[in-house]
């Protein structure tokens, strides 16, 4: 028997009456609401915010006040705070965002922050952001040339491996530059 005589309610059967609430409506719209917590308008059909494949720490960056950027920093470990931490978002203008200015990611109160699974959201300046990263890609780019200026030289005592061209290196390297995806 197949699906569709399942459906008919087996061979040459009508097919089982359903419940009215499991009827579809002729005409349905469906909907995006920002704020999950409203009741469904009759007719209206729900679609889902995030599935099982989709980040739970995305953020629509539209949503972003301009000038700002958003990420989500840790808050306690293993339910213990950090103070010194605290002190370093602090120390780098981090602030906690209000969970009143995106109540779509509060399932119940939009009362204090934005916390999810020992995150906080949490905004700062974007120039501050920017120049964090691209002290970090300098300090990045200075380890890959430190370790290439520690394979080309030589143990105290030994020939140099730049002193004589016949003499070829025994460490051979290659290089490859990608570029950095930006965020």
């Amino acid at each position: 028997m197949s699906n569709d005589d399942l459906l008919q309610g087996g061979e040459g059967e009508p097919a089982p009456a359903m419940p009215s609430r499991a009827r579809a409506p002729a005409q349905v719209r469906a909907s995006n609401r920002s704020d999950p917590r409203q009741e469904p308008v009759p007719g209206e059909r729900l679609v889902r915010q995030r599935t099982q494949h989709s980040d739970k720490f995305h953020i629509d960056p539209r949503k972003i006040p301009s000038g700002m950027t958003y990420e989500y920093k840790r808050i306690s470990c293993l339910g213990q705070a950090d103070p010194f931490y605290e002190q370093d978002l602090a120390a780098n203008h981090w602030s906690p965002v209000p969970a009143s200015r995106h109540p779509e990611l509060m399932a119940g109160s939009t009362e204090g922050t934005i916390v999810r699974e020992g995150l906080q959201l949490m905004e700062r300046p974007a120039y501050l952001t920017e120049e964090a990263r691209a002290e970090d890609d300098m300090a990045a780019r200075q380890r890959v040339n430190d370790q290439q200026r520690l394979m080309a030289e030589t143990p105290e005592g030994t020939l140099s491996r730049a002193a004589d061209p016949r003499v070829r290196p025994s460490i051979r390297t290659h290089r490859e530059a990608m570029p950095i995806p930006n965020d």
